[in-house]
């Protein structure tokens, strides 16, 4: 499973350690075996975490390995201790959840689950079940440090001595706003989609009298996965489509066009061609509902009337920010001090021609999809640290500084009674 994943990495990041490398064991802690390519995996992922591409600088595993090493040795050490644990428990569920998530990623970093299989050497369902016990593995020493984490605590005097001992090493933060969003996408009205619906009923009229139900795709569908290939979706496991039209296309008989179904990416017409037990073989035309100008001029005059109400009212302005991060979990929401370099490019284009201007200001049209307002507090320049600016910063730093400090000493203290030895 470790090479599998490692060759999934160097396709990620396209920089290979070598064109082949000796695996081997290279320690054990009590029964548990670590091997070479254990240790070149969490090279390579510190690699890519701070930006570095190995194909041009080999040395970076040398001057790297011992510390990797020290790293995964202290893993298992810390997986003895977390299945000793009566109180710490991953559920099969869990597990699930997360490969599921992971694989997901996967595919969308190869390009494709046909893609993905290729890199891997065997089915995404084979890779699943290799995958289970490691995942269990990490989720156990996760839970087991995170039990570890919640029972440290700072105080305010070891965030001061913190601050003394290292402020000449702390960098200097950087500019930094304080704001409030509301933005409101433009959605269709009930009207356009009862508009697409008729089209898509058009659509399957003429397909039943006139037939070609993929020269139809080809003309109307909005999908650019799917249009030129006529709307075949080619075979699809049973799990790996939205609800809606997994639900409608394994109900369909084999031949059968299905009425308009709604999903999150629009309105569909499917059918299916043929199923082969939890496989499906199905085609699809694709219309999205698009918003009409009505609908864009009604968002319009919603924002204008909440700018003329909170224009003198921050809390008011407040309270429809966090509902609307809420409802539609867009750029809406409260934010103090963001460093602007993190801020949603966005919203940054639109405060930043305002430079120190504070208040609510102008109502905005975000692309074609949403409007936006935005109410700035606050802009601090690039300054040097201080308790008196960073607190929260310093006192999360501190924390952090305590926890590496106990736990490597705990870690140390309870390798003296595990077997560890290293070749």
């Amino acid at each position: 499973m470790t090479k599998i994943f490692i060759k999934f990495l160097f396709l990620c990041s396209q920089t290979l350690f070598c064109e082949e490398f000796v695996d081997g064991i290279v320690a054990k802690v009590e029964g548990n075996t670590i091997i070479n390519s254990d240790v070149l995996q969490t090279i390579q992922m510190q690699a890519m975490q701070i930006g570095v591409d190995i194909s041009t600088r080999p040395s970076f595993v040398e001057e790297n390995y011992n510390q990797a090493l020290d790293f995964v040795i202290n893993q298992h050490v810390i997986f003895e201790l977390a299945k000793k644990d009566t109180l710490i428990e991953v559920s099969g569920d869990e597990i699930h959840s997360t490969i599921e998530s992971e694989v997901d990623l996967m595919v969308q970093r190869a390009g494709s689950k046909n893609a993905l299989e290729e890199i891997l050497g065997l089915s995404i369902q084979e890779y699943k079940v290799e995958m289970w016990n490691d995942v269990e593995k990490r989720l156990l020493i996760e839970r087991f440090q995170q039990s570890f984490m919640a029972k440290i605590k700072i105080s305010r005097q070891e965030v001061i001595n913190f601050f003394s001992d290292y402020k000449d090493s702390i960098p200097v933060l950087p500019p930094r706003s304080t704001y409030s969003v509301v933005e409101i996408p433009i959605e269709p009205s009930k009207e356009a989609e009862i508009k697409t619906i008729s089209l898509l009923k058009a659509i399957k009229d003429s397909i039943l009298t006139f037939g070609g139900f993929s020269d139809f795709a080809q003309k109307y569908s909005q999908d650019p996965g799917s249009k030129n290939n006529g709307g075949d979706l080619g075979y699809i496991l049973r799990g790996n489509l939205v609800k809606e039209f997994e639900e409608s296309a394994f109900s369909l008989d084999i031949g059968e066009i299905s009425n308009p179904i709604k999903t999150d990416f629009g309105y569909h017409l499917i059918q299916t061609i043929n199923k082969q037990g939890e496989k499906i073989h199905a085609k699809h035309i694709l219309i999205q509902t698009k918003p009409t100008n009505k609908d864009k001029s009604n968002t319009r005059k919603l924002l204008t009337n909440i700018y003329h109400k909170a224009k003198n009212n921050v809390e008011y302005f407040d309270s429809l920010a966090y509902k609307y991060q809420i409802d539609y979990q867009n750029n809406s929401g409260v934010f103090k001090l963001v460093p602007d370099n993190t801020i949603s490019s966005k919203v940054f284009n639109i405060i930043e021609p305002y430079k120190d201007v504070l208040g609510l200001l102008d109502p905005q049209e975000s692309g074609n999809n949403s409007y936006i307002l935005i109410y700035v507090k606050n802009r601090v320049k690039k300054e040097k640290p201080s308790l008196e600016n960073s607190w929260q910063e310093l006192e999360l730093m501190a924390k952090n500084n305590k926890i590496a400090n106990k736990f490597e000493m705990w870690i140390n203290s309870e390798k003296e009674n595990l077997f560890i030895k290293r070749f």
